[in-house]
């Protein structure tokens, strides 16, 4: 087999780097031997076939469905990079919390640490924790307390709860959400009074 015929059979490897907040990303082609590398936003359909033509181009590639493979292609590694750097940033922030958690236990005094055991272990726990709601002053909205601790509590799990408090205002929710946050251990707790959902996706581990 000729070097060019050898080279015509070689498949375009592609590489893209994680969004990491921004627009366009360095996308690096492979052929053989040879590289190209441009910088694009990998969601624009356009961008993606200027970028598979100059490789094309470039490599001399006489393959009728080469551009769209490559435009393709593209897409496909924009969104494995993405995926394999939140699960990356999931199981370090993860850690985080983990090492936080453990040294806020180590430090806590041992006779606390066995009132806690006993009181996990209660038969009556639910009771008592709505008896700790009254006396926090929660009147009247005992449901919510206790649905909101559950799920601030659910934040140990592999996949934890999440809600909304919607209610007109003065009507006592927001009172509600702080007093049942002012149970949780401090490491575990971030507070935001005005926050997009982009921001939630962005924020550094731990």
């Amino acid at each position: 087999m000729t070097a060019e015929k050898k080279k015509k059979k070689t498949k375009v490897q592609i590489d893209v780097e994680p969004q990491n907040g921004k627009v366009n990303r360095t996308v690096v082609a492979t052929f053989g031997e040879e590289r190209y590398t441009d910088q694009l936003n990998p969601l624009r359909a356009a961008a993606r076939e200027k970028f598979a033509q100059k490789v094309i181009e470039k490599f001399g590639i006489e393959n009728a469905s080469a551009k769209e493979t490559i435009s393709d292609l593209i897409l496909t590694k924009a969104e494995e990079a993405d995926a394999a750097a939140e699960e990356h940033a999931q199981h370090a922030s993860q850690a985080i919390v983990e090492d936080r958690s453990a040294l806020a236990l180590k430090a806590t005094p041992k006779e606390v640490v066995q009132k806690a055991e006993a009181f996990l272990k209660s038969a009556g726990l639910i009771e008592e924790i709505k008896s700790d709601f009254e006396a926090m002053g929660i009147v009247g909205e005992t449901d919510l307390a206790l649905t909101l601790y559950l799920i601030a509590t659910s934040r140990k799990l592999d996949k934890p709860l999440s809600s909304t408090v919607k209610a007109s205002s003065a009507s006592g929710k927001s009172f509600v959400t702080e007093q049942i946050t002012s149970l949780m251990p401090s490491e575990d707790i971030h507070q935001a009074t005005n926050i997009t959902p982009n921001a939630l996706y962005y924020m550094p581990p731990g």
